[in-house]
């Protein structure tokens, strides 16, 4: 049994020996929680494995924390160690918390960073707007920052194909067919509107680009755009 007799409690090593290479973190805070008092090891953050102590505690807090043990007199006694008990019983019987319902969160998400901005030229009726998977008709111009067009459908042989009339873009809303950007954007586009979307190159092409549309790594997109028919 640990005897509490202060007048016998003598320094096993002086605070100078404490202080030196000596001495290591791990003799100090064994020895401190071994005799010091609970308000001691409050103060200096003493209390827990003596592993996680000594891996967190700066070795002039516990020669500090050493040499108040001993001038003050702070030794630990059975008042204290009943304290400790007291503690260590109250934490076990101590009801688990409650856990939080679970609520369930959609597939998808919207990312905290903007896909894209959208600046409107021309509003649309403000209340028919395309949900995922209808499929929609437009008209666009993409142009790079330096106004660099690398693709339109508005111009005569213009888009993909090439040749011939106009032909407005025809494709499913939301269902990843275009770029990240791009797709968000529709979405949030209402029937006969026109605006001027800009796209991070985050959210565009990203680091590969899109070399044969002369679209560079991590290049912002910005794309005129009208939704015509939503279906």
């Amino acid at each position: 049994k640990r005897k509490k007799m202060e007048g016998e409690r003598t320094q096993p090593f002086t605070v100078q020996e404490a202080d030196s290479d000596k001495i290591t973190k791990k003799q100090l805070v064994d020895y401190l929680q071994q005799n010091g008092n609970n308000a001691l090891l409050g103060k200096f953050n003493l209390r827990g494995s003596s592993a996680n102590v000594t891996k967190r505690a700066k070795k002039d807090d516990l020669v500090k924390a050493y040499k108040e043990l001993f001038e003050q007199k702070l030794f630990r006694t059975e008042k204290d160690d009943e304290e400790a008990a007291k503690a260590k019983d109250d934490k076990a019987n101590r009801p688990p918390p409650k856990k939080e319902a679970y609520v369930p969160v959609e597939e998808e998400t919207k990312p905290s960073v903007p896909t894209f901005t959208k600046t409107i030229s021309k509003a649309g009726n403000g209340s028919s707007y395309p949900q995922k998977g209808d499929r929609v008709s437009i008209w666009y111009t993409g142009k790079l920052e330096d106004g660099t067009v690398f693709d339109s459908n508005v111009e005569k042989g213009g888009g993909k194909r090439g040749k011939g009339a106009p032909t407005p873009l025809k494709f499913e809303a939301g269902k990843g067919r275009l770029v990240k950007g791009f797709d968000d954007a529709i979405l949030e586009m209402s029937k006969g509107e026109k605006a001027q979307i800009t796209i991070p190159g985050e959210f565009a092409y990203g680091k590969k680009g899109k070399p044969e549309a002369k679209i560079p790594a991590n290049a912002t997109l910005i794309f005129e755009v009208e939704l015509i028919e939503i279906q």
